[in-house]
């Protein structure tokens, strides 16, 4: 037996280096999607699973399988709807998630700019999750929508109810900004 299943551009890819990351490059029409195309021909005979990166569409329109690929592109009605919630397995994803969201400032030296947004990021998905409301459009309510007075008292109790107290509205509109 061969020690390699695949090939591009009739080069072989062996087994110990196929999850490797490879580099295909080329000027226009020298046959790089083609190349491409014929690896995933491989892919697919062997029964395997890849994941591709396709700005343009041209392999979802030769390769997508509905109901059996999946699509993770939010402008293509095919495409499962993404919630954060679907990204949390524990509380602290929450923070996670604020930090990869709302990232670091160098601009601005004083810390709270950047933790009271990802602590109401976080006591804000929390609540509503608790309340049974985890939707994208429950969130965009109370993160940019709903008044100060109901978003305060969604997180009251939470170490994010000080920075959006309605009471010190400035700050509030600052942090929810």
């Amino acid at each position: 037996k061969l020690p390699y299943d695949f090939t591009l551009a009739d080069v072989p890819l062996f087994r110990e280096a196929e999850t490797d990351h490879v580099l295909v490059c080329g000027a226009p029409g020298s046959g790089k999607g083609v190349a491409i195309k014929e690896l995933l021909d491989q892919i697919r005979a062997r029964g395997d699973r890849a994941i591709l990166y396709d700005p343009s569409g041209e392999y979802v329109q030769v390769y997508y399988r509905h109901g059996k690929d999946v699509l993770l592109n939010p402008l293509d009605a095919r495409s499962p709807a993404w919630t954060l919630w679907g990204e949390v397995r524990e509380a602290y994803d929450y923070a996670s998630l604020a930090a990869s969201i709302i990232p670091e400032n160098e601009k601005v030296n004083d810390p709270f700019w950047r933790e009271g947004p990802r602590g109401l990021f976080e006591a804000v998905a929390l609540r509503l999750a608790e309340r049974g409301e985890a939707t994208n459009a429950a969130f965009r309510h109370m993160i940019s929508i709903a008044p100060l007075a109901e978003v305060f008292a969604l997180v009251k109790g939470t170490e994010a109810a000080p920075a959006i107290d309605p009471a010190a509205e400035k700050m509030a509109i600052g942090v929810r900004a």
